[in-house]
């Protein structure tokens, strides 16, 4: 009986590489992280903070989005939005509410620049 061996994957091609590039650094592509513009406000970099930590928790716990959505009580949809940094749906204390959850004793400093 002879043995078949699995087809070996070969690395994408430069092709294929720069497409996926091109994709996922366009804005309006639905599945990619969202990175804050350089000429973003402090807003903006406060709400992309919390996200981070947001991710962050879910990375070093090992949880599922479901299992996130389901410590913060919130839907996999919105979760999914935090976790790929789309922060325009969400207000600072929105998102400060759902770090609490997660780190109970995280506390903001304004700083005058």
């Amino acid at each position: 009986m002879a043995i078949q061996k699995k087809p070996i994957k070969k690395f994408p091609g430069a092709s294929t590489l720069k497409k996926v590039r091109d994709q996922l650094s366009d804005l309006a592509f639905p599945g990619g992280n969202i990175a804050l513009p350089k000429d973003a406000s402090e807003v903006e970099r406060a709400k992309f903070k919390l996200c981070q930590l947001i991710a962050k928790y879910q990375r070093e716990h090992e949880l599922t989005q479901r299992a996130l959505a389901n410590k913060l009580d919130i839907d996999e949809a919105r979760i999914s939005e935090i976790l790929h940094g789309k922060i325009d749906n969400f207000t600072v204390d929105r998102l400060m509410g759902y770090t609490q959850k997660l780190y109970p004793h995280i506390k903001i400093e304004i700083l005058a620049a």
